[in-house]
């Protein structure tokens, strides 16, 4: 999640005049790596990027290590963390060709900036709820913002989930009580096609029945088990491109581990999912 992206996804990366995401940057980092891991030395190093930072200067710097010069704070209370050279910040002018790295800056988005932007205000709102009290580097933390985990899952679920809400839901602990199959240990992005072939067959309501969880975890696992016993695909291509829904491709390549496959294996599979759980759920009945 960038501090600031467009007007579209400006409510997830700074929800509001306390915090801000800046996960993303710089772009390029080793896999894992979190800015809150080093809290105090970057709150130092921030700092010293707002002080040194000249809005009128064209000269161009790279980056070195895994802190973008550019990198600061945005308010006087030291509490919104982001890029400098944004337009956001620079009346409309895009100042980020001053980093090596500009061009990737400039085209990289967060895919859950891109989710949460699908979603419509009332469920946005709701998830917010559960990011409340968090500071600019617990939000921007793939590890204590819940909502890096939850923007994987479907649209329709997460609107689904904020639908049946009585209230204000401020925990993903209070969330996942109430919505259990949203505490999953399974990718959201891998199972959302399965939850959502399970409310087209049994309803919405569907999303607040405890055992929804256990349904969807043995039919991921029932479907491993048959994706073994399907011949290899012939004219195979990257399952990501083949004309099928996003959701179905995501549970084929994520879930199922199924990198290639053409056409009709495919669509073979997915009446093979529809068959699995309505026989998964007669076998749990």
């Amino acid at each position: 999640m960038s501090p600031v992206i467009d007007s579209t996804t400006l409510s997830l990366c700074q929800p509001d005049p306390f915090r801000s995401c800046f996960a993303c940057c710089p772009p390029i980092r080793p896999a894992g790596y979190e800015h809150i891991q080093y809290q105090k030395s970057m709150e130092r190093i921030l700092r010293e990027n707002t002080v040194r930072f000249d809005p009128g200067s064209t000269k161009i710097i790279p980056i070195t290590g895994f802190s973008c010069w550019a990198l600061g704070y945005l308010d006087k209370a030291y509490r919104l963390i982001g890029c400098m050279l944004h337009p956001a910040q620079n009346k409309g002018r895009d100042m980020r060709f001053r980093v090596d790295y500009g061009e990737k800056c400039k085209r990289e988005t967060c895919p859950e900036a891109a989710a949460f932007a699908l979603l419509t205000p009332d469920t946005q709102d709701f998830l917010l709820d559960l990011t409340e009290g968090l500071n600019s580097f617990e939000y921007s933390s793939r590890r204590r913002n819940p909502l890096f985990s939850l923007l994987g899952w479907a649209p329709l679920i997460l609107e689904t989930a904020g639908k049946f809400r009585r209230n204000k839901i401020s925990s993903l602990q209070e969330l996942t009580k109430r919505f259990p199959i949203l505490s999953t240990p399974l990718n959201p992005k891998a199972c959302s096609y399965i939850v959502l072939v399970i409310m087209n067959r049994w309803g919405q309501e569907v999303i607040r029945n405890p055992a929804l969880l256990r349904l969807v975890e043995a039919v991921n696992q029932r479907l491993k088990e048959e994706v073994s016993s399907f011949p290899p695909s012939k004219d195979s291509v990257h399952t990501h491109t083949l004309d099928l829904d996003q959701h179905f491709k995501d549970l084929l390549r994520l879930g199922l581990g199924l990198k290639k496959m053409n056409i009709e294996t495919a669509l073979e599979l997915k009446e093979k999912v529809e068959v699995v759980v309505e026989e998964t759920w007669g076998s749990m009945a």
